[in-house]
């Protein structure tokens, strides 16, 4: 029992990671998770096998894409590698994406991907972690 909750709250923790993770213009206020617990400490988070979710929506609301994400998480040193592949419930999209990041500052860190504009800028708040990036989506 003790496995399922450690389960349940790391996908949690996941979901609310997946949402700081997309691509999206909405920034956050990170003053506002900053004193949240548990911390989210994304190198060891997905240092392993971690499943997710995820949706994309056009501007009406409309879900273009619906997803369930297999990461291989691999930690070497200061470098945070993800092989991450997709699969489709609805609509269409990349099957793989390798990120890289890399760990800058406190609290902040880089990333690349080979289908990702210029590299990717995150920072941690408390138990949220924003990674802001651009792509092209048709």
């Amino acid at each position: 029992m003790n496995r399922f909750i450690a389960n349940a709250k790391r996908a949690g923790v996941l979901i609310v990671g997946l949402l700081f993770l997309s691509a999206c213009s909405i920034s956050i206020d990170g003053k506002n998770y900053a004193s949240v617990e548990p911390k989210f400490d994304i190198e060891s988070f997905f240092d392993g096998q971690v499943k997710a979710w995820g949706i994309v929506q056009n501007r009406s609301g409309e879900v273009v894409q619906r997803f369930i994400v297999d990461i291989d998480g691999k930690l070497e040193g200061d470098l945070l590698t993800l092989d991450v592949v997709f699969t489709y419930g609805v609509g269409d999209g990349p099957k793989t994406r390798i990120w890289e990041i890399t760990k800058t500052g406190s609290n902040q860190f880089v990333g690349t991907a080979g289908d990702i504009a210029g590299p990717a800028q995150g920072i941690a708040h408390g138990n949220a972690f924003n990674f802001s990036y651009e792509m092209d989506l048709p």
